[in-house]
């Protein structure tokens, strides 16, 4: 008789919860979502019970997330979903690399399914296949979890980071997104929990192994990550691809603040809170966005006038875009805090960490602009006649990546007190005793509120004139559209976006020109591998025998 421990038990029970929401599915669609909203709040119950851990807490999102989505699905997707969802449980619940890869191919197998397009679901899981042939490596090497050494630790962090979309593998979330015709639940999946796997099992490395060389790596890669795809998701028209390349930058961001954890130190617990704050706002905030986003911003039809509608998707533009004091806010603010601090501490290797800080700031600017551009000719400022169905999860979803800001900011460190005579907590505040501070909400907004009032005293209310419209150089447009809202940029950043048409698929030629060299590469290795001579299959096989003999002569 097997006795199961009850750290297993739970984790059997997590698995078969939504193997079991994926057998109705099969039978009701609609029920099928249900069961997964009741097994997600039955999982983060469970989870909660097993103490505050970072990989508990991204679990907990996770299933928040998964939750948020299932309640307002309507489409068919149910048994792909929960199916997907059992991959993914059952890889953060894995105690053995056997587990974990295997739930890792459940998960990224079943979105395969999902995608309706032939382009977006092959290149999803071309570069899928390459995340588990590095894990499989990694695995290989290391024999088991805690034995993770810098070898296989860098492998399997380079298996998990190819499914965070960082560079050069934006494809793996920008373009089945765009092209892959998703409904939103498994477009949330995608962008926001998908993601949130490779962070995960990245953490969970980096808890066994340190090696700061990759640690620097990370920090410049999640920043240019990060830089390049919130410029792309500016002046892209796509809606989904623009949140999208949201996703990816807030992947980068959290790639970021990874590196920052892994080089240990002072500044090591305020990156492991940035890091689970941007996972709040992408996981939470972008399941929220996904509720309605669409092809294209400038043809699709806005909601009506809203203050309710309004309200949900102003707290989630607000921590997608980075501002305080909401979860993104916070997050950024750790993350450049903990860079230029680094690049003090860190003598001639500073410079990494500064250059890293320079990106990040960079991203931060596009990132508003991107969720400013969308939000605005999606809910604000465009006269509507859509009703707005999901207000309620939307609201949800932005109460929740504001309340976590706010809360989380003031529990995870303890205040030291005010500065310059300041009353102690209200204005700025430090925390313990090193050497981090910032300015509370209280701050912004008394600076946000009497800047208000003073500027309407001295010019008085606003008065509105009719003034022809400035289209920044696009011509034939009688409505300010969000094409010409970025155009300044295409035309001022055409060395880096390329000379080709401004469009949605401005991004497009550049992954286009990885994949055919990529494809040029394989092409050539298939052709010298399987050449189709009897005496090289011979060789094959000797080898594989002679590296079978060894292996058992050494781990025998």
């Amino acid at each position: 008789m097997v006795i199961l421990s009850l750290q297993t038990e739970i984790s059997v029970i997590e698995v078969l919860l939504f193997i079991i929401s994926f057998l109705i599915s099969m039978v009701n669609r609609r029920l099928g979502y249900l069961s997964i909203s009741l097994s997600s709040a039955v999982v983060i119950g469970l989870t909660l019970t097993q103490g505050y851990s970072p990989l508990n807490l991204l679990k907990i999102l996770a299933s928040f997330s998964w939750l948020l989505l299932s309640l307002t699905s309507r489409d068919s997707m149910s048994p792909m979903v929960s199916l997907s969802i059992a991959g993914m449980m059952a890889f953060m619940d894995s105690t053995n690399f056997f587990i974990m890869i295997s739930g890792w191919e459940v998960m990224a197998i079943s979105l395969f399914y999902a995608i309706k397009s032939v382009r977006g679901s092959v290149v999803f899981l071309a570069f899928g296949e390459l995340s588990t042939v590095l894990l499989i490596a990694g695995a290989s090497i290391a024999g088991e979890i805690s034995k993770v050494g810098v070898l296989s630790g860098t492998l399997l962090i380079s298996g998990f980071l190819v499914k965070t979309g960082i560079t050069p593998f934006y494809g793996v979330d920008w373009f089945p997104l765009q092209e892959g015709k998703l409904p939103h639940s498994a477009s949330a999946l995608i962008s926001a929990t998908m993601t949130l796997m490779g962070i995960y099992g990245s953490l969970e490395v980096f808890q066994v192994m340190r090696f700061e060389p990759l640690a620097y790596v990370l920090i410049v890669l999640g920043g240019f990550t990060a830089f390049l795809s919130s410029l792309y998701g500016y002046v892209s028209d796509d809606g989904r691809a623009s949140l999208a390349f949201s996703s990816i930058e807030n992947s980068g961001a959290m790639v970021t603040a990874l590196g920052i954890y892994a080089l240990g130190g002072i500044t090591q617990g305020v990156a492991l809170a940035s890091l689970l704050m941007i996972a709040v706002s992408n996981s939470i905030g972008k399941t929220g966005a996904f509720l309605n986003s669409v092809s294209s911003i400038t043809l699709s039809k806005p909601f009506t006038k809203n203050a309710k509608s309004y309200a949900g998707m102003v707290m989630i533009a607000t921590s997608l875009s980075g501002l305080l004091p909401t979860a993104g806010g916070i997050g950024s603010w750790g993350i450049l805090e903990s860079l230029f601090i680094q690049s003090y501490l860190s003598g001639s290797l500073g410079v990494i960490s500064l250059v890293g800080g320079i990106f990040i700031a960079l991203a931060e600017g596009f990132a508003t602009a991107l969720i400013l551009k969308y939000a605005s000719f999606r809910h604000f400022f465009r006269r509507g006649s859509e009703h707005d169905e999901d207000w309620i999860p939307r609201l949800v979803s932005g109460l929740s990546v504001l309340a976590l800001g706010i809360l989380i900011s003031y529990l995870v460190f303890p205040k030291k007190g005010g500065l310059l005579g300041v009353i102690s907590g209200t204005l700025i505040l430090t925390y313990s005793t090193k050497p981090f501070g910032g300015i509370s909400p209280l701050y912004i907004a008394l600076v946000a509120g009497i800047g208000t009032l003073v500027t309407m005293a001295v010019v008085g209310r606003p008065k509105g004139r009719r003034v022809k419209v400035w289209n920044n150089g696009v011509d034939k447009e009688e409505d300010y559209t969000p094409f010409a809202m970025a155009n300044n940029e295409r035309v001022m950043l055409k060395v880096i976006l390329g000379t080709e048409r401004f469009s949605r698929d401005a991004f497009l030629s550049f992954f286009a020109l990885i994949s055919k060299k990529y494809r040029a590469f394989s092409d050539a290795l298939a052709k010298l591998i399987f050449n189709g001579k009897l005496s090289v299959y011979v060789a094959y096989l000797l080898i594989a025998f002679i590296l079978i003999l060894i292996l058992a002569s050494l781990y025998g």
